[in-house]
Order: C-alpha cells, then sequence, then structure tokens
C-alpha cells in the first residue's frame, strides 16, 4: 500500500495507531516507527483521551525540512495478526529512481523480554507455575508459553501504538497507565476436566477407611488460554477474553483494547466520584465540628446563667434574711446586740459575693472559656 506523507499525516491525526495499522496492515508500534522515521508528528500519549472528553488538543504542522509532502512511502503487505510478534514487518521507501529501502520492525520490548526470561527459569514441580511481573501475571503449564510471550508482545506493541504508557519502575516491575490510571492484566492457562485414574494406594485407603473418596474427575491444562483485566471486575465492564472452539485470543485484540480503554476510563471515572465523595464528606465533617463547638459554646454559656440566676435568687432570700436581722438587732438592749454586729458584717460580705451583680454587670464568656468548660455544666 502506497501513501504519501501527507496521507498518513492526516490519517493518524483522524484514526488511532493500532487502528489505522490494522488497515494497512502492519501494527500500531510499527505505524509510529514508520512516522518517526519520516518526519511525521503522530498524537502525544493522551491525546485520544483528552478529544474524547472534549478538551482542547494541539496539532502540530507537518514539517518539510527532512522530506517533502509528496514523498510516497510503502508498506509491507498485510500479514496475520498472531505473526506480528514472530515475523517482522517490512517498511519501504520509494522514491523516483531508487532503490527500494527495507527497515524492519524494532526488538521486542524490554517487558517481553524480562518475561521471556522470567518463564524460562521456571522449575516445574506441578502442572501449573504462577508468576507475577507488573502489570502482568501468568498462571500456565509448560505448553502455551511460547503463545503468552508472543500474546504479551504483541499487546505490548498495540498498548504503545494507542499512545499509552507503560512506566518502568526500580525492579523489574512495570506500570501500565490508561487514562491516569493504573492497569492490571493477567493471562490463565484454562484447565479440563478428565477422569480420574485411581492409584492402587487410593484404592487401598479407600478399601480401609470409610472417610476416604477417590475423586471422580482430574483437572489438568488444557492449552486454552483467558486474559482477565484483574482490576476493573468490579466496574459492571468486560474483563475476560478467552479462546474458544472457533476463536484465539490474537484474534480479539481490537475487542481487548477496547476493554482496557473502557476500564481506564471507568477507574478515571470512579477515582473522580470517589475524590469527591470524599470532599464532600469533608465539608459535611467541617460544618458538623463546627455545628458540634457551637453547641458546645451555647450550652457553656447557658449553664453559666443559670448559675448567675440561681446564685441571684439565693442572693436575694439572704439579703432579706440580714435585712431582717438588721431590724431585730436595732430593737435590741444594746449589750445583746453588740455581740451580732461581727455577724452582720459578714453576712453582708457573703451575699454580696454570692450575688453575681455585686460585682458589676456580667461579661459573656469567651468561646474558648465556653467550649474548654461545657463540662462542668452537665447534669
Amino acid at each position: 500500500m502506497k501513501k504519501t506523507r501527507e496521507e498518513i499525516y492526516q490519517l493518524v491525526w483522524s484514526t488511532p495507531l493500532n487502528k489505522l495499522g490494522s488497515e494497512f496492515g502492519v501494527s500500531g508500534q510499527t505505524l509510529a516507527n514508520v512516522c518517526r522515521r519520516f518526519d511525521i508528528p503522530v498524537p502525544p500519549v493522551g491525546y485520544w483521551q483528552k478529544l474524547a472528553f472534549g478538551k482542547a488538543v494541539e496539532r502540530p504542522e507537518l514539517p518539510t525540512e527532512r522530506a517533502d509532502r509528496g514523498l510516497v512511502v510503502r508498506l509491507g503487505p498485510k500479514v496475520p495478526r498472531h505473526t506480528l510478534a514472530a515475523k517482522p514487518v517490512e517498511i519501504r521507501e520509494v522514491r523516483s529512481g531508487a532503490v527500494e529501502n527495507v527497515q524492519t520492525a524494532p526488538p521486542p520490548h524490554p517487558i517481553v523480554a524480562s518475561i521471556r526470561k522470567r518463564l524460562a527459569r521456571l522449575k516445574w514441580y506441578e502442572d501449573f507455575a504462577t508468576i507475577t511481573l507488573p502489570p502482568f501475571k501468568f498462571m500456565t503449564s509448560p505448553g502455551p508459553i511460547g503463545r503468552i510471550c508472543n500474546l504479551v508482545d504483541q499487546l505490548v506493541r498495540e498498548i504503545q501504538g494507542q499512545g499509552w504508557i507503560l512506566q518502568k519502575q526500580d525492579t523489574e516491575a512495570w506500570r501500565l497507565i490508561i487514562q491516569e490510571e493504573e492497569i492490571w492484566i493477567s493471562f490463565n492457562e484454562q484447565t479440563k476436566r478428565v477422569a480420574h485414574i485411581p492409584t492402587k494406594q487410593e484404592l487401598r485407603d479407600a478399601a480401609e477407611y470409610s472417610w476416604h473418596k477417590i475423586p471422580e474427575f482430574d483437572h489438568v491444562p488444557s492449552g486454552l488460554l483467558k486474559l482477565t483485566i484483574t482490576n476493573a471486575s468490579y466496574l459492571g465492564l468486560r474483563v475476560n477474553w478467552a479462546d474458544g472452539k472457533k476463536q484465539r485470543l490474537e484474534a480479539t485484540m481490537p475487542s481487548i483494547l477496547e476493554g482496557l480503554a473502557a476500564a481506564g476510563f471507568s477507574l478515571h471515572a470512579r477515582r473522580l466520584e470517589r475524590e469527591e465523595q470524599a470532599r464532600q464528606y469533608a465539608i459535611w465533617e467541617k460544618r458538623e465540628a463546627e455545628r458540634k463547638r457551637s453547641e458546645q459554646i451555647q450550652f457553656a454559656r447557658v449553664g453559666e446563667l443559670r448559675v448567675m440566676a440561681r446564685r441571684h435568687r439565693e442572693a436575694a432570700e439572704l439579703r432579706a434574711f440580714v435585712t431582717a436581722v438588721q431590724a431585730l438587732v436595732a430593737q435590741s438592749p444594746v449589750s445583746e446586740s453588740s455581740a451580732a454586729v461581727e455577724w452582720l458584717t459578714w453576712a453582708e460580705q457573703a451575699v454580696a459575693w454570692l450575688d453575681p451583680l455585686g460585682s458589676g454587670p456580667p461579661h459573656l464568656m469567651s468561646e474558648h472559656d465556653a467550649y474548654y468548660s461545657a463540662y462542668k455544666y452537665r447534669e
């Protein structure tokens, strides 16, 4: 298939690389390498997500310093998807009167090399082994290892073609980031059920012990693979793709990419929803704390008011009593009244101390004092 630089430029800014690459018969990563070689700008990471959400995006002009707009580029013949990881795709540059220049696809992604190495080092003590190399997890028997590596290689190339992020960590681990969210993927080999053939020991144990039961079936490796987006199962999306009687995982790659994109968008939306809920709860919590604080302050001030009113009533009663005593003393002989003078002096001072109005008008208790003294007024 032949296309000019101008045509390819227009196409890559209107269609995602992996989808466009499938129309050309190559992977999205291969098409990205073609654009890089012929100085054709491609959408940056997050471009399609921003476009989907209606955000402002920038589109650079097609540079012409190194090549003309009309330069013709030929892409190699279309090959089946399941061979993309194993057979290099040829990209040919065609100029008038010139010899074709052939370039092969780039080497496997480092994460694919790490997975191949880890799987090759496995020691098989049982039918299945499990390894984790984020963002991937594998449970497999020895049979499908080569196919799993090819599937991961194909998936990684498609992920890069989508503009999603594969971020290296300090260890061998990587992070797959889609719409600012981390995605985890597992490849599990499914099992098949076969009739169990009892051993002599099992037959002896069953005959000797009534509780010993011989299993009816064994679950053995089937060679069929299942891919799962493991951290998106609660979102109500499709997260599982598996080999069937007529269809293999390699043929479902477009659907898998759609599922990954949907998981990224849904996880991002759910995170924003949780953050908004947390923000609203923090606002409610702050208001509730302020309401309780205001209640405490009011409770203390009302309590203080009640105390003052009670003391004033008691002081009025005592003052009336002291007045009665003074009248009695005034009518008594001097010899009897001299002894009551000291008591009257003390009683008048005690009533003045008890009456909150004796020292002038009351003042409002400060919020600080009211808040930290509210406990005094609880019954």
